[in-house]
């Protein structure tokens, strides 16, 4: 079995490395100790086209896959773990819309995605439960056309700075392991808060709230 990257990849990863020297590295510290988001870094990536590296070229990614996504988040988070995290964040809140969402949610989210229009965040750890995903008690009823959301989300990376957020949360009867869906929210939608920002001791540059 052959473990050589790609041309391509390998590529993507010389070109990867030379951006987190250049760009991530020398602003990391500053990042970290003021938490202030890396707007420069951000920047980069989506010149790059590396906030769609792992989406498909229909919807204005980079075809690159995960593990091109993983390349390049290994190279910046040598550096500056908040940049690694930009870029995991951009997959992780897309990630249940490309392989679940409608055509219109991937035309809309995934394209704002990876063009850098929007920014997305996933919310599943809870106040009481964890990242423990079958203990989660958020839920979800439907009225109509639309669900009702109750509950909280906790350490939501990004949330302070997220136009949509993805949540899971209970559907069905509470059964642990089943009854759980996946549900986008955009961040106008009527009900919805944001919390407190909280201080934790890494990753400082990417605010961390309820």
């Amino acid at each position: 079995m052959d473990f050589d990257l790609s041309p391509r990849l390998s590529a993507l990863r010389d070109d990867v490395r030379q951006l987190a020297r250049d760009v991530v590295a020398p602003r990391a510290d500053g990042c970290d100790r003021r938490y202030r988001f890396p707007e420069e870094a951000f920047e980069a990536f989506k010149e790059k086209g590396l906030l769609g590296a792992a989406y498909p070229g229909q919807y204005g990614g980079s075809d690159l896959g995960l593990l091109g996504l993983c390349l390049a988040a290994e190279e910046v988070a040598k550096y500056c773990c908040t940049s690694g995290v930009i870029l995991l964040l951009a997959r992780l809140s897309g990630g249940p819309i490309l392989y679940g969402g409608t055509g219109a949610q991937k035309e809309k989210y995934l394209r704002g995605i990876a063009s850098g229009r929007l920014k997305g965040a996933f919310g599943n750890t809870e106040p009481d439960t964890g990242s423990d995903s079958a203990g989660i008690q958020t839920r979800a009823d439907k009225d109509g056309d639309h669900y009702v959301l109750n509950g909280t989300k906790a350490f939501v990376w990004g949330a302070p700075r997220a136009d949509f957020f993805v949540v899971s949360v209970r559907t069905g009867p509470d059964s642990r392991h089943h009854g759980i869906s996946i549900l986008v929210v955009d961040r106008d939608t009527p009900g919805l808060a944001i919390g407190r920002v909280e201080q934790p001791m890494g990753v400082r540059g990417m605010p961390l709230s309820e």
